[in-house]
């Protein structure tokens, strides 16, 4: 049996083997996969994946494959960032709504 010498980013069979570039998702594409949503939320798969199964995230599953809309994840990361200012940071929030009130009233 002769063996033939591969090349590189080819197989044995004539097949390309090339890599898609490993670029971040851009912010300009409508649906995502776990991974692209976690990069683009900056946070982990898991994460993503835990809110997608407690019904938090919405998500499309296709084959066998999760796709996040890009305005599932705004409308998510605003819900959670509201939440979290009333929660880690309730002097802010309470100053915030002060000034806001203090804004709207003339003297």
């Amino acid at each position: 049996m002769e063996r033939v010498k591969e090349e590189r980013g080819q197989t044995r069979h004539g097949g390309d083997m090339t890599r898609r570039p490993n670029t971040v998702a851009s912010t300009d594409q409508r649906g995502y996969r776990i991974v692209e949503a976690a990069e683009y939320m900056g946070v982990t798969p898991w994460f993503v994946e835990v809110k997608i199964r407690s019904g938090e995230l919405p998500a499309l599953k296709l084959c066998r494959h999760y796709t996040i809309l890009k305005q599932d994840m705004d409308a998510f990361l605003d819900r959670h960032r509201a939440a979290l200012l009333d929660k880690h940071c309730p002097a802010l929030t309470q100053r915030a709504k002060c000034q806001r009130s203090s804004e709207s009233v003339d003297f």
